[in-house]
């Protein structure tokens, strides 16, 4: 492989003092414009490993990529290796660089397992190594320009051993839970050791069972014990399986009423001063409350969506509405999960529950930003960030869409939404009525 790497503005002549270069590059040189008639001759035989150069002086050299060397300073981090390696950057001919990056080859001590990793800079870190191994690791520079790669001699064996692996131990996000026939619970295992991988195991999986990724599903009334092993070290959680009786959740329904009520009165309150006051005009179509019970989260308590908006159509849990509200039941007693201000207090996002889904969709439209966001319940709580987002700022035309923080595209971001959405199923909401009330206590 031969490259000759030069601004044409140098112009070769025959008045040239040592040349060694192959045939094929002399015939180059001897063709550039304004070349004399004296021609190149080689005299000495040079090998793959150079790449020529024209100097100011116009000379054309060779370049010998010269071999680095590790620095005696290294950092050991669990089971990462950081090292460092003297640059052997050069600047040539119009600030061009004879080194484009360096190449890292590493094994474990015997010589298996070879990797080789790129760097740009002379430094890097090797991350997700064995505990407790001894590595081996070279280091060589390259030169890569257009179609032409040269790479300098590795350099010698550096010898480094990793950290042991952490002391082993296993943690389950719970000890013991409740759930209802036909709904399930994810348990999230913290884990400490050489390996991540964790094992699953239920006690009856007649009463609940578990898959690969922590997912409980509760199938018949009893008991059963979840198990899960990493690195040696086992923890478990009970899990008591229940039958929904109709009786439980009328209690849970009735201690919604009160706050069904507060929540109509403090808003159609509020929209009759508005008329008072002769901002907005009564009609047909006045703002009435809607309410829904639903267990979002599977965990056998029926939360309450309670919505203040105009009247037409049919109404459901998906985003929409003037005012809504979203509570749950915790150690016996009422929890706002969502609340807003009253009717005509200033903007507050609309919020959605879908069948299945588990999230709690808030959305907001104005005129300068548009936001859409998903964030999970569990527990009768709201996660702290959104799972999947999407936001629009007025003058530049386009959207920002994120899964899990992480920044994708819109078609991506939709397929996640509509399967979180589960094609839009939204629970049906009653108009606060008495007797669509009684209908569920």
């Amino acid at each position: 492989m031969w490259n000759l790497v030069a601004p044409e503005k140098y112009k070769i002549t025959d008045g040239f003092l040592g040349i060694d270069a192959p045939k094929w590059v002399s015939k180059k040189i001897n063709k550039m414009e304004n070349h004399q008639n004296g021609k190149f001759t080689v005299s000495q035989k040079v090998d793959s490993t150079n790449v020529f150069y024209v100097t100011k002086g116009r000379e054309l050299i060779p370049i010998w990529l010269e071999t680095p060397k590790f620095e005696k300073k290294v950092n050991v981090s669990k089971n990462s290796i950081s090292l460092k390696w003297n640059s052997t950057r050069k600047q040539l001919l119009n600030k061009q660089c004879n080194i484009t990056g360096y190449e890292v080859k590493y094994s474990l001590w015997d010589g298996t397992e070879t990797k080789i990793k790129k760097f740009s800079s002379n430094s890097g870190t090797i991350s997700n190594l064995k505990y407790g191994k001894q590595y081996k690791f070279q280091v060589r520079a390259v030169c890569k320009k257009g179609d032409f790669t040269v790479y300098s001699e590795y350099s010698d064996v550096k010898n480094v051993r990793t950290a042991n692996p952490p002391k082993a131990s296993i943690k389950l996000s719970r000890s013991q839970s409740t759930i209802y026939k036909g709904k399930y619970i994810t348990l999230k295992a913290t884990v400490t050791g050489a390996s991540k991988k964790v094992t699953w195991k239920s006690s009856n999986s007649r009463v609940a069972s578990v898959s690969s990724t922590g997912k409980v599903t509760a199938k018949s009334a009893g008991k059963a014990v979840i198990s899960a092993t990493a690195n040696g070290k086992t923890a478990k959680c009970t899990v008591t399986v229940k039958n929904v009786s109709s009786s439980s959740k009328k209690a849970q329904h009735k201690k919604y009423v009160s706050y069904i009520k507060a929540f109509h009165n403090k808003n159609f309150n509020a929209y009759m001063e508005w008329v008072y006051e002769g901002l907005i005009q009564p009609g047909d179509s006045d703002p009435v409350t809607y309410f829904a019970f639903m267990d979002i989260d599977g965990d056998g308590t029926d939360e309450c969506m309670v919505r203040f908006c105009f009247q037409g159509g049919s109404m459901t849990t998906a985003p929409g509405g003037a005012r809504s509200e979203l509570y749950t039941i915790r150690s016996g007693k009422v929890k706002k999960v969502v609340e807003q201000g009253r009717y005509g207090s200033g903007s507050y996002p609309q919020i959605g529950v879908y069948r299945g889904s588990r999230l709690v969709e808030f959305v907001t439209s104005g005129h300068m930003d548009d936001r859409n966001e998903f964030f999970t319940f569990n527990n009768g709580a709201l996660g702290r960030k959104a799972v999947y987002s999407y936001e629009w700022i007025a003058g530049y035309g386009t959207g920002n869409y994120y899964v899990n923080g992480t920044k994708t595209t819109k078609a991506k971001y939709n397929a996640f939404a509509n399967k979180m959405k589960k094609g839009k199923r939204a629970y049906p909401m009653y108009r606060y009525t008495t007797a669509n009330l009684n209908k569920f206590l």
